[in-house]
């Protein structure tokens, strides 16, 4: 008997109820991320500043960001065909951002690098998302393909 790879066979079918949870979970976190987006375009677009905008996000980023320790259980039990080990450092790396540095000191909360960063995050986990979202009902439009493959 081959040892485990910690990988769900890639001909191993989601039940129905798998691909439903799926779904919902990669549609609620691309609208979060959406909203996020907008939270952030719509606060310097009406002149905010940095020292008023982690207070205006904070709680979009702490609920959508901590939701991704989803994605670990998701892949110790199979439902999607991602390494652990791999799923773990990418989820805790963010977590960790958020609750270790934005959520205990003032300063990175007042960085020039924090817009950036949610700007960065909230694109890719939109297209990542929606990607994941679309691929459950085999609806991947080549636009949002092309960007998943090569952005």
């Amino acid at each position: 008997m081959a040892p485990s790879t910690g990988k769900k066979p890639k001909n191993t079918e989601v039940s129905g109820i798998g691909k439903l949870y799926l779904l919902a979970y990669n549609g609620i976190q691309t609208v979060g991320w959406s909203y996020l987006l907008w939270q952030t375009l719509v606060h310097f677009l009406n002149r905010g500043t940095l020292d008023t905008f982690w207070n205006e996000i904070k709680w979009t980023v702490i609920i959508f960001q901590n939701a991704a320790v989803l994605e670990i259980i998701n892949a110790a039990i199979g439902l999607v065909p991602s390494g652990i080990l791999v799923v773990i450092m990418q989820v805790f790396s963010r977590v960790f951002l958020v609750c270790c540095s934005l959520l205990v000191t003032h300063s990175a909360t007042v960085s020039p690098g924090l817009p950036l960063c949610i700007l960065a995050w909230s694109i890719t986990e939109i297209v990542r998302y929606s990607y994941y979202g679309l691929n459950i009902m085999k609806a991947v439009p080549q636009p949002l393909m092309f960007l998943r493959n090569n952005w």
